[in-house]
């Protein structure tokens, strides 16, 4: 029998007779009372990747990657003034010099 990271033993396989006394959940569909199986039919889940940004680029790499592997949501995280001040300068400096070619 295996046991799995938080100490709870997981049998190798279930069968009909492990379910017996689990009808209150077994029976009951999501969104009915008692809850069992949560409190809403259909949660309209996304599959969300979150991103700490320390560089830019890379982040953009990195979400990019995730878009192409299924994710349908990210949340970008910059963590420090360093990274939002870098930010802006960047793009103050790009702007400075698309102003300067016009």
């Amino acid at each position: 029998m295996k046991t799995n990271l938080d100490g709870i033993k997981i049998k190798p396989y279930y069968r009909s007779e492990h379910l017996k006394g689990l009808e209150h959940i077994l029976n009951v569909k999501p969104g009915e009372f008692p809850f069992v199986r949560g409190e809403k039919a259909d949660n309209n889940w996304l599959i969300r990747q979150d991103i700490v940004v320390e560089d830019f680029a890379e982040a953009n790499k990195t979400a990019l990657n995730a878009i192409e592997r299924g994710t349908e949501s990210i949340a970008f995280a910059i963590c420090t003034e360093n990274a939002v001040t870098k930010m802006i300068l960047q793009n103050y400096w790009n702007i400075f010099l698309l102003n300067q070619l016009n």
